[in-house]
């Protein structure tokens, strides 16, 4: 029998290094914050909100070293672990009321939020129970599996919760990730996936447009010299179609393309890619792009057969994003 009482110590221990990672990465580098990555407070003011969050991961943080807690630490934890459920209660709420009005295109029906609610509301019971007698190997070995299998749970989740939702609107700018291109010039099932969405972005007129960005082919051919063949093959206006062929990873190609809209003018962008691929995206939009990004999966043609391996390499790819600091 799994004791609940050091798999919230794992949790605690997680979210706790999270949010001080965050808090830390705010002041290294401008503009970022990860934090929104799991919980939304926006809704606060911004010292306020990271109080919050440098005292919920100082008192998690004493609770996966301590967990014999005097009575006042453990009033304050569990009163701070209660207030961030509260707020990712409400942050889910918010989602459904956005689902049901119609301001989100597509999504699932179990928003992220309601995840990470989940997750707290165990943790803050796994607080309420005793201390089992069978501290030592045991609870450690328990302490780092669950902190191991949150670091895969949580991007993970993300993938199938966020990415799969479509916050498609309008905006300036379509920015199409691009994909794999053959040799003879043909493009992947992913590439022309991810180029339909775009086109299909530009003729229901959500964007003016398209930012097709990506690095070399298998042979002679670029990436974007198919992306722009197929969208002019489909509509698109040459002059509506903006080429970036320094895409040659996320940062890059997010990165490129504020560059475009500063020097454009422009105000606003969607980012266009694979449901695995967009929180990395919305990641990397966090530190290289001073204007909103809305993320639109890619319709699917059919299932990546190699998408079990894309999955996993997206979940290092995410934590591998997440600890770049430039």
């Amino acid at each position: 029998m799994i004791h609940l009482h050091p798999v919230s110590r794992g949790m605690a221990l997680t979210i706790g290094l999270f949010c001080l990672a965050n808090i830390i990465g705010e002041q290294v580098v401008a503009g970022f914050d990860a934090n929104i990555w799991w919980i939304d407070l926006r809704m606060l003011p911004r010292g306020l909100a990271s109080a919050l969050l440098v005292t919920s991961g100082l008192l998690l943080m004493a609770f996966t070293l301590w967990p014999a807690m005097p009575a006042w630490r453990a009033f304050a934890t569990r009163s701070v672990v209660s207030l961030l459920c509260l707020f990712a209660v409400i942050n889910a709420v918010t989602f459904y009321r956005l689902k049901f009005d119609g301001s989100l295109y597509s999504s699932p029906w179990l928003p992220f939020s309601a995840f990470v609610a989940g997750t707290l509301l165990v943790m803050l019971h796994g607080m309420s129970i005793q201390k089992p007698a069978d501290s030592g190997w045991h609870q450690t070995g328990l302490i780092s599996m669950t902190t191991l299998c949150l670091a895969f749970i949580l991007p993970f989740t993300q993938m199938f919760l966020f990415g799969k939702t479509d916050y498609r609107r309008p905006a300036d700018v379509a920015l199409v990730f691009g994909a794999r291109t053959y040799a003879d010039g043909r493009a992947s099932l992913a590439l022309s996936d991810r180029v339909q969405t775009g086109i299909d972005l530009y003729h229901q007129g959500f964007v003016k447009y398209l930012v097709v960005s990506g690095g070399p082919g298998d042979g002679a051919f670029h990436e974007t010299d198919t992306m722009r063949r197929l969208a002019q093959e489909a509509g698109v206006p040459d002059e509506a179609i903006i080429i970036d062929r320094a895409g040659l990873n996320t940062n890059a190609s997010i990165r490129n393309t504020a560059e475009i809209l500063k020097s454009r003018g422009l105000q606003s962008l969607i980012a266009v890619s694979h449901f695995y691929h967009l929180p990395r995206i919305k990641l990397s939009s966090a530190r290289g792009c001073d204007v909103p990004v809305y993320t639109v999966p890619a319709r699917e043609s059919r299932t990546l057969n190699a998408l079990p391996y894309y999955l996993a390499r997206e979940v290092a790819a995410i934590w591998a994003y997440y600890l770049m600091i430039k």
